[in-house]
């Protein structure tokens, strides 16, 4: 039985609605005051066995808890103070930010990105703020995340699976022209591409850039010959997740790779 004191259950079924698993989220002792996480606002599927949970603390920090539904077990906790964490493809690797408390003066501020619990790049004195959720590519051995500086400068910080370091590329510029920022960025297959809007006027067309492979310097292409920019997609290839309705507790997610996705769909219900 779930302690009434726990913030929500996880609860894993199969296809025939036989009861696999039914693991408390953040228990609270007698007396203990509850931290962390308010709502369970997220679940993602990592891999045939984890699960990740999210909900917020604050305006600024998220919470995430691993899951081995199989054991029951937590397998890791941590705090994201940016865009919110990304993880692999594969759920084997996950970035987020660090350092970066809304409630914190700029100057005390040391916003850094982890990959995996080491720190890839930190910006001292808050002089770098990430600007986007960390962005995994379609093989899982790259990341990339958009920073700008305190003049507003705009650069993207790419790294490896296997990085130990990261440095920013600058954003593309358009000679006399102010550097905007981008509409989108997105990887196509090991490819980091970029689209820009130059600051022409209301009508004026996109600009697509190439950084192959994550590296070396930008180069502009011809819009016909760009990949078109993936359509919003969830967190990981393996996840469907819907929110439940307006003012529920309750998440219908679904393991994208398993049998469960024979089953249909229905409306959330919000109650024991």
């Amino acid at each position: 039985m779930v302690p009434r004191t726990a913030l929500a259950k996880l609860v894993v079924i199969d296809r025939r609605g036989n009861l696999l698993s039914q693991i408390p989220i953040k228990p609270a002792a007698p007396g203990q005051v509850a931290s962390g996480m308010r709502f369970v606002e997220a679940l993602e599927w990592l891999t045939p066995n984890q699960i990740a949970v999210s909900g917020s603390v604050n305006p600024s920090t998220t919470e995430y808890e691993l899951f081995d539904w199989t054991t029951g077990k937590t397998l890791k906790a941590f705090f994201d103070d940016g865009g919110g964490a990304a993880f692999s493809p594969d759920g084997q690797h996950y970035a987020y930010v660090t350092g970066a408390p809304h409630f914190a003066r700029a100057a005390d501020r040391t916003p850094t990105l982890n990959l995996d619990d080491k720190p890839l790049y930190k910006a001292a004195g808050g002089q770098v703020e990430f600007s986007s959720r960390p962005q995994w590519s379609d093989d899982g051995q790259s990341l990339a995340v958009l920073t700008a500086d305190a003049s507003g400068r705009r650069s993207v910080l790419v790294a490896g699976a296997r990085s130990a370091s990261a440095a920013p590329t600058p954003l593309p510029a358009v000679a006399g022209t102010p550097q905007v920022a981008p509409k989108a960025l997105f990887w196509s297959g090991g490819d980091l591409y970029l689209t820009q809007t130059t600051n022409d006027g209301p009508q004026a067309a996109p600009r697509t850039w190439i950084l192959p492979k994550g590296t070396g310097a930008w180069t502009s292409v011809e819009a016909t010959q760009a990949p078109a920019e993936p359509a919003t997609k969830s967190k990981s290839a393996k996840t469907l997740a819907r929110a439940a309705a307006p003012g529920g507790t309750y998440y219908d997610v679904w393991c994208g790779s398993c049998d469960l996705t024979a089953l249909p769909r229905r409306s959330s219900v919000n109650a024991e």
